[in-house]
């Protein structure tokens, strides 16, 4: 065999071995993550939130004040409320449907930000490429994935492995950046208190949890049953 032939595919396994160290490094970075953060396990206590939202800038042409609330008893029970000077929407449902009732037809582009922030142990493990440390002695360890045109970068402590920076990413320009503290213990689990979001066009979100505790009440089980006004749709 050629000599040249014999260093490319030398040098073609050594590539395919360090991609596959580094996804089982990125899946095993996400896992660990998960597991410190998933408060709606399926052997989480049940539990209240509620959290604290401003947006501004880009998303609303004026300031918007909103609030969330979430009543968790199980993966198959829950109810979040949505609230705003401008919107109200209730949601109820398990693992793969949930039932919403709102008073507009369309979902304001902000709620997205919300589900997506109060799920923030929900990670895509599989589909990560590579690991990276954004800088030489630096405090985070990131995974970055592509995905239809966008790209998205996990930030992790390296102390304690906990989720401390987003950043989403389109090819057509489009950035969002959204950083995780206030870490606080709640039973064996780790949640974060704080979100600062931004992009370059001036659109901001702040965001503070003012209450997660566990729930022994006894509330009516027609809480988390659908209304009849509720439409049913798959779980995002």
């Amino acid at each position: 065999m050629h000599p040249n032939r014999v260093c490319l595919i030398v040098l073609l396994f050594v590539t395919l071995s360090s991609a596959r160290d580094k996804q089982k490094d990125a899946e095993t970075l996400l896992k660990r993550a998960q597991e410190a953060t998933d408060i709606r396990s399926g052997t989480s206590k049940p539990f209240r939130l509620r959290a604290q939202f401003h947006f501004a800038g880009e998303l609303s042409s004026d300031r918007a004040e909103v609030e969330y609330k979430e009543m968790w008893r199980s993966p198959d029970h829950w109810r979040h409320e949505i609230s705003s000077s401008d919107f109200q929407q209730i949601e109820v449902g398990g693992k793969d449907r949930r039932w919403v009732l709102r008073d507009l037809a369309a979902e304001p582009a902000r709620i997205r930000y919300i589900r997506e922030w109060t799920q923030v142990s929900v990670f895509e493990v599989g589909k990560v490429p590579r690991v990276e440390n954004p800088a030489k002695g630096g405090t985070w360890v990131c995974a970055t994935s592509h995905l239809d045109r966008i790209q998205q970068s996990l930030c992790f402590d390296t102390t304690t492995g906990l989720l401390a920076h987003r950043k989403l990413s389109t090819t057509g320009g489009w950035e969002m950046s959204c950083g995780y503290s206030d870490y606080q213990t709640f039973g064996s689990k780790m949640y974060p208190r704080k979100l600062s979001c931004f992009n370059a066009l001036g659109f901001t979100i702040d965001g503070v949890v003012t209450d997660v505790s566990e729930d022994d009440s006894t509330d009516d089980a027609t809480r988390f049953a659908p209304s009849d006004r509720s439409n049913r749709v798959a779980r995002v």
